[in-house]
């Protein structure tokens, strides 16, 4: 059993150790740009001759023109560079490369200030809308530097400036934005929150691991019997004893499954009811698939969920008759109004079944007894028609099992 103990707790820090490991990589990778590392240049406030290669930003608020843009092989646009206003005196114009939902929003402004100019409107940017763009900047060179100085040249012979002139207008860099200063905010914060999610989740697999929280019914029960080293016996008697079938094992003393990172444990004898259940999955209200289970519910009110297969869902219902006979087996409304409202009766009839079984002639003395006997004396092993039960409303009420029949 230790060994079991360990296995679930090694499972269980990998698995803390991946969420941590995916969380902090999605927090960190992607907003390595938000990052205070380096200095930031902010182009708002600086000249030409002070530019250098690095890490920079600009708040895009009036755009000249675009220079060139790029596609993709199916012909889609998927990145423009443009001429932005920069420095302090907001008569210098510097490359902006964008991409995405940035681009649009910047292909939006140009024309809406060409609109604007057009008519003769004096520019509002509060009401244009402005925006803040990330990244690293450096100078024009291969074909980017080309597309500069065709443009260069067109605007030469068009205001009759010289390449130099313009040059002095035009800095020949360009602001490449980054993945962050080229996202929008509302991506930002969905990721961010993803991010903490992961980590949030791989602490609390961790501190459950650590602290023995997945194998916690195996814990409850050695406490309550005493003596530890007598209830680990036990334990491991029942381990090696007893081998897994359909995901569980289960003699006359124990009930054990596991369910990913989890142990659901119980003595046999709270097993007190038991019932095949269907899981049917929609998307659009279009069925996809169902999803076969058997439910098994404990007399301290908990549930443990066997996943089986359509076509095995009746031989393990079956198996689950020869090895807890006297739980009650079927499901209906009144089963269920009985376990959530007034579990007792099941127990009592549970446990009337067993000292009948076993021939223990004391147990009315011991064991408050329904008035009649709510189940027959031995459970019908046929198994009646399947709860079958929607995603996300898992309603069986279409089961017709009653444990009246």
């Amino acid at each position: 059993m230790k060994q079991l103990e360990r296995k679930f707790r090694s499972r269980s820090v990998i698995l803390a150790a991946v969420l941590l490991a995916i969380g902090l990589l999605i927090t960190l990778v992607y907003f390595r740009d938000y990052l205070p590392i380096g200095e930031e240049q902010n182009l708002d406030e600086i000249t030409v001759d002070q530019i250098h290669e690095g890490r920079a930003r600009i708040t895009v608020y009036y755009i000249y023109d675009y220079y060139c843009y790029f596609t993709d092989e199916y012909g889609k646009e998927v990145q423009r560079d443009y001429f932005v206003c920069m420095g302090p005196d907001g008569d210098k114009y510097v490359g902006v490369e964008l991409r995405g939902k940035k681009n649009d929003k910047a292909y939006q402004l140009m024309n809406d200030i060409y609109d604007a100019e057009s008519a003769g409107e004096e520019l509002d940017y509060d009401k244009l809308g402005y925006f803040t763009v990330k990244g690293n900047i450096q100078k024009l060179t291969g074909d980017d530097l080309d597309y500069y100085e065709d443009y260069l040249k067109e605007c030469a012979s068009y205001y009759d400036m010289s390449m130099d002139e313009l040059r002095d207008i035009f800095a020949p860099y360009v602001l490449i934005a980054s993945k962050a200063g080229a996202r929008d905010e509302k991506t930002d914060y969905m990721v961010v929150i993803a991010g903490i999610i992961l980590i949030v989740s791989g602490i609390g697999v961790l501190i459950s691991a650590l602290f023995g929280n997945h194998m916690k019914d195996l814990k409850d029960f050695v406490n309550r019997n005493g003596s530890e080293e007598a209830a680990y016996a036990r334990l491991d008697r029942f381990v090696e004893s007893t081998p897994e079938r359909y995901g569980m094992r289960v003699n006359d003393e124990f009930f054990m499954v596991t369910n990913g990172m989890s142990l659901t444990f119980a003595e046999t004898k709270d097993v007190i009811w038991i019932y095949p259940y269907i899981v049917t999955h929609k998307t659009y209200f279009v069925t996809t698939g169902k999803t076969y289970y058997v439910r098994l519910r404990f007399a301290n009110g908990k549930m443990a969920q066997v996943q089986t297969k359509k076509d095995n869902n009746e031989e393990v219902m079956n198996y689950l008759t020869r090895m807890i006979p006297d739980a009650i087996f079927g499901y209906s409304d009144d089963l269920e109004r009985m376990f959530n409202k007034d579990r007792g009766r099941m127990i009592a009839e549970v446990n009337r079944r067993r000292d009948e079984r076993l021939g223990n002639i004391g147990a009315s003395e011991t064991v408050e007894q329904p008035a009649e006997p709510i189940m027959p004396e031995t459970p019908d092993i046929s198994i009646p028609d399947m709860p079958d039960a929607s995603i996300p409303d898992q309603n069986p009420d279409d089961y017709s099992g009653s444990m009246f029949n």
